[in-house]
Order: structure tokens, then C-alpha cells, then sequence
């Protein structure tokens, strides 16, 4: 099955989203069925309005209408409210979606922090469902949703107000609201899957750019621009069926569409014409009759291309909900302790990691060399989970609880120096409150102050986690000044030859250590002890 949620479910999904504003939204549709029954109820007026002239032309004894003018502004005032009083409607839609769109973005962006990601989907197709479908889903709410609700209630409020003039007549408004039904509802049969595929395959276009973009330098340094190009063609290609499959039938639907209204106008204009000339009706009556036809054309028609978008923006939600509905794996927050009295590897087990027991006390310092050292320090920060085994902090099982979580425990330095999209005091501080001076005062104890201050704008100088403007030492130094901002008990830091043994020794004195390195040259420079983790 493509779609994960059956269209019931989307739509209580939908309504769940967009129930805070139901105030809002009411109001948008009473504005909205306001300006449907001035513009339904305009074309009666007219035909009285034909009426009264078409007695005054035949000179059936009649005097010119006295109230001619009065009837015409009347009516012009009606179409032209009608269509005025639909801008607030659309304005209390653009800022209801654009406020459920941010409520839903948040929830989103807080959901991946504690959901597996399938291995096998591209980073940038989780970016697609943020960016790309959010968006379409925001276009469905701030338009669709009173588009489609108007055309519905354009073609109620027409069938009612005919049906009550000339039964023969209103009976070819009722055929084009009947047959309707049972035109597109093949269409939509046949497609509703295509709609997902598609949206699949434009996520994976999006993802597969996104992580061209993040390694770009990785494939020219490896040749295999070529080969990344093919890639891009075989998604590519595959977007291009999937968008044919999705639209073929609703592409098909619009002439058949045209098809049959046309012929129902032809035959309402011979038919009323007919009864027009035996007398059965008079020609205000008629001329309504055309007015309304013309008025419930447009809707009809209109519903098939606003079902590709409600399509569209299902397939969207569907996407969006796969990953709001994930299991959680959340864990509790590290409680408040006076500080670190012992932290336990207990049988870890994990890939080519067997077995593994280790025990640090209070200001130990450790080495972990070998190949998977780094997999078992993710271990540790809940990055990865152990096959077997578990990791306490004083006693607390770190399966259940997140490290992380207390921030002045725990510093980390890793060798893969993350850096995010920011300032440079952005990416030292983290999202925490620091003085200026605080930051200054860790970055002079590292020796990165008098680097920061040959920056372009020093402490405000921009960089990512691509970014050139900054050396490999610089990146170091700004993931170490980070990692130190608290005063950590315990520091993990990976050591390199941009961090320096008198550096290191500087750093771990008085705090518990763990030190990542190739080799045991480090740990018998300084007397520590050093596990191989192989």
C-alpha cells in the first residue's frame, strides 16, 4: 500500500492540525457563503430586470421601468461585494496556515531528535518533507480548502434557488451535478497512489541534490562526477513517469469535463429558447437560467483541478504524518547529581566491540584508540545502541537516560568538529546564555581568541558545516571552546596533531577524560591508560 493513512484518517489528521483556528476558519466560511449567495441571488434580479425591459420594448402597455437605473446599481453592487468581501476570507486563510504550517514545522524539526531514520533515505528527502511538502500542505490550506468549499457551495446554492423557478430547466442544473460524481470519481481511483509515488520521487530528486551539495568536494576529489550525474538522471527519469502516471487521468478528466458541459449548455440554450418562444417561460426567466449554468460551469470544472491539488496535499500530509507518527525513542533527562562518581562500560557488545568492560573514576583519564572508538563513545552519548551491554553514570542506565540532557556533566569534542550555520559565538555558545566576556575568556585559555580576531567580523564572522573561510585547527579549536563553555566533569575530546599535547594537557587537568586517538603515542606521553577498542 503506497499511502500509509486512508483519506479519513488524513483528514482527522487534518482537522486535528487546524482545530485551534476553528474560529478563524468559520469565519472565513461564513464570509464565503455571504459572497456565494449575493452572486447567486444576483442573476434572479436580472431576469426580473430583462423582464421589465422586454415588456417596455414590446410596448405591452407597460411604462418604462421607473426603478431601471436603481435595479442595475443593485446589481452590480451585488456581484461587486460578492467578489470584495472574498479578500478578508483569503487573508484569514494565509495567516491561519502560515500559523499551523509553523506549529507544524516545530513539531517536525522536535520529532527528529528521537526517531530512526531509515538508513537508506537521503538526508535531503527528510529536508523535502519539511521544505517541499509543508509548503504544498500550506498552499492546500491558505487556498484550496475555501476554494473547494466555495465551489460547493456555488453548485448548492445554484440547484436551490432554480429549482424553485422552472423544474424542466433546473432539471439539466441537477443532470450536471449528478453526472459529475461519476466522472471524476473513476479518475481519482485511478491516481490516488500516483499522487504519493510522485511526491516520493520528487523528495528523493530533492534529497539526492541536498547531499550532492553537502559532499560535492568528496565526488570531484574521487572522479565520480559522472557517475553522480547518472544517479541524478535515473531519479530524475523516475520523477517524470511518476508525474505522467499522476496526471494522465486528471489531464484527460478536463476535456471530458468540457465535453459534457458544453453539451448540457447547447442543449439549455435550444431547450430554453424552445419553451421561451411556446411561452412557457418568459425570457427573465431564461436568462436566469443561463446566468446560474454559467455561474455552476465554472465549479464544476474548477472541482477536478482543485482535486490534483487535494491530491497533491494528501500525499503531502501522508508523508508528513509517516514521520509525526514514528515511535519515540525519548528518553528521561539526566537528573541533577553533585557530580560524576563513576561511569561503567558493562559488557558492551556492538558490531566487532565484544564484550567490552571499562570503569572511570572520579579525574581518571582515559585513551580509547583503535577503529570503533568512535562507536563506542556514541554508545555513550546515545548516538548508537548496544547490541548487549549497558553504560551507567553513577548507577543511572544511560538507556534510559540521556546524558546530554545535563549540560554541565558532559563535554564533547569529536573528530567530526560540527559546526552549524551561524556566527562563530553562535556555534561556541550553542543556544546557551553566555557574556561575551565568557566566551572570550574560554577562547584565550585555548589559544583561539587571537585566531577569532583575525576574522572578517571577529566573533560574528558566518560559517557552516561546508564552509572554507575557516582552516581544520580553527574547526577544532571552536568545537573544543564549545565543549568547554560549561566546565564540564567530563570531557571527551578527540586528539589530532591541530590540538597539540601541551594543548591536551592544559584542558584535562582537575576533569575527568576520555581521549580518542590513532595510536598510544598520546597516552604515553602523559601516563594514561589506553584501551584498544578494535
Amino acid at each position: 500500500m503506497v499511502y500509509k493513512y486512508s483519506t479519513k484518517e488524513l483528514t482527522s489528521k487534518l482537522i486535528s492540525l487546524l482545530k485551534e483556528y476553528k474560529y478563524q476558519i468559520l469565519a472565513a466560511i461564513t464570509i464565503m457563503i455571504i459572497s456565494v449567495i449575493l452572486s447567486v441571488y444576483a442573476p434572479k434580479l436580472v431576469g426580473k430586470l430583462i423582464n421589465s425591459l422586454m415588456r417596455y420594448a414590446l410596448d405591452l402597455n407597460d411604462t418604462p421601468p421607473k426603478n431601471l437605473f436603481n435595479d442595475v446599481i443593485i446589481i452590480v453592487i451585488l456581484f461587486t461585494i460578492s467578489y470584495l468581501i472574498r479578500i478578508p476570507a483569503s487573508r484569514i486563510m494565509a495567516k491561519t496556515s502560515e500559523g499551523a504550517i509553523q506549529k507544524l514545522r516545530n513539531q517536525l524539526y522536535a520529532k527528529l531528535s528521537y526517531i530512526d531514520i531509515d538508513e537508506s533515505e537521503f538526508d535531503g528527502n527528510i529536508m523535502a518533507r519539511i521544505n517541499n511538502d509543508v509548503a504544498n500542505l500550506k498552499a492546500f490550506i491558505s487556498n484550496t480548502i475555501i476554494l473547494f468549499l466555495s465551489d460547493v457551495a456555488i453548485i448548492i446554492f445554484v440547484l436551490w434557488m432554480s429549482s424553485d423557478m422552472d423544474l424542466k430547466l433546473s432539471g439539466i442544473l441537477f443532470a450536471l451535478a449528478l453526472i459529475y460524481p461519476f466522472v471524476i470519481y473513476p479518475f481519482h481511483k485511478k491516481t490516488r497512489d500516483q499522487y504519493k509515488i510522485h511526491q516520493n520521487d520528487l523528495g528523493n530528486i530533492m534529497g539526492f541534490i541536498g547531499d550532492f551539495l553537502k559532499n560535492r568536494m568528496m565526488i570531484e576529489s574521487f572522479n565520480s562526477e559522472e557517475y553522480s550525474r547518472k544517479r541524478f538522471r535515473e531519479y530524475n527519469i523516475r520523477q517524470k513517469d511518476s508525474y505522467k502516471k499522476s496526471r494522465f487521468y486528471t489531464e484527460a478528466m478536463y476535456p471530458v469535463n468540457s465535453f459534457i458541459t458544453i453539451n448540457l449548455q447547447v442543449f439549455l440554450y435550444i431547450y430554453g429558447g424552445l419553451l421561451v418562444y411556446v411561452g412557457s417561460i418568459d425570457m427573465g426567466t431564461f436568462t436566469t437560467f443561463v446566468l446560474y449554468y454559467q455561474l455552476m460551469k465554472k465549479p464544476i470544472i474548477s472541482i477536478g483541478n482543485t482535486l490534483n491539488t487535494v491530491r497533491t496535499s494528501y500525499a503531502c500530509l501522508d508523508r508528513i504524518y509517516e514521520i509525526l507518527d514514528s515511535p519515540e525513542k525519548r528518553k528521561e533527562e539526566f537528573p541533577e547529581v553533585d557530580g560524576i562518581s563513576e561511569i561503567e562500560f558493562e559488557n558492551i557488545t556492538y558490531g566487532e566491540i565484544k564484550d567490552f568492560n571499562l570503569k572511570i573514576l572520579p579525574g581518571e583519564h582515559v585513551c580509547l584508540t583503535g577503529d570503533k572508538r568512535n562507536d563506542l563513545i556514541k554508545i555513550f552519548l546515545g548516538l548508537l545502541e548496544a547490541e548487549n551491554g549497558s553504560v551507567k553514570v553513577n548507577d543511572l542506565d544511560l538507556s534510559k537516560y540521556d546524558i546530554n540532557s545535563n549540560k554541565n556533566l558532559i563535554g564533547v569534542s569529536t573528530e567530526e568538529n560540527y559546526v552549524i550555520d551561524g556566527t562563530v559565538e553562535e556555534n561556541i555558545v550553542c543556544g546557551d546564555e553566555f557574556s561575551p566576556e565568557d566566551v572570550m575568556e574560554v577562547c584565550e585559555s585555548i589559544g583561539l581568541h587571537s585566531l577569532i580576531e583575525k576574522f572578517p567580523d571577529r566573533y560574528e564572522t558566518k560559517i557552516s558545516f561546508d564552509s572554507h573561510n575557516i582552516s581544520t585547527r580553527e574547526r577544532k579549536l571552536i568545537c573544543l571552546a564549545r565543549a568547554l563553555m560549561r566546565d564540564p566533569e567530563l570531557l571527551i575530546v578527540d586528539y589530532n596533531k591541530d590540538l597539540g599535547i601541551d594543548l591536551l594537557t592544559k584542558i584535562i587537568e582537575g576533569r575527568t577524560t576520555i581521549v580518542l586517538a590513532q595510536d598510544d603515542d598520546v597516552a604515553n606521553m602523559l601516563d594514561m591508560k589506553a584501551l584498544p577498542i578494535n
